[in-house]
């Protein structure tokens, strides 16, 4: 029973974080409230919330495996030291 509440936070999360980055995409490119979000996105090159997480994921357990080439190791980590600053 805990576990299902929260995959149910975490997914209610997630909507709620979706919905706030459509009304981004929408003011940044001036689009209606009414034209699909999807070309919209592709457009400003943002990925779906769920799918940005599964990227960061993804490039983060690569990072740390050691199974992502050096030169993107180091884009990466150079990256991320810059934001942490």
């Amino acid at each position: 029973m805990q576990q299902w509440h929260q995959w149910a936070t975490v997914k209610h999360v997630t909507k709620q974080l979706q919905r706030v980055q459509n009304a981004d995409a929408r003011i940044f490119s001036l689009s209606s409230q009414f034209c699909h979000i999807t070309p919209v996105l592709m457009i400003l090159h943002w990925l779906p919330i769920d799918l940005g997480i599964k990227f960061k994921i993804l490039i983060t357990t690569s990072v740390h495996s050691g199974t992502l080439s050096k030169t993107c190791k180091e884009k990466f980590t150079r990256r991320a030291w810059f934001q942490i600053k």
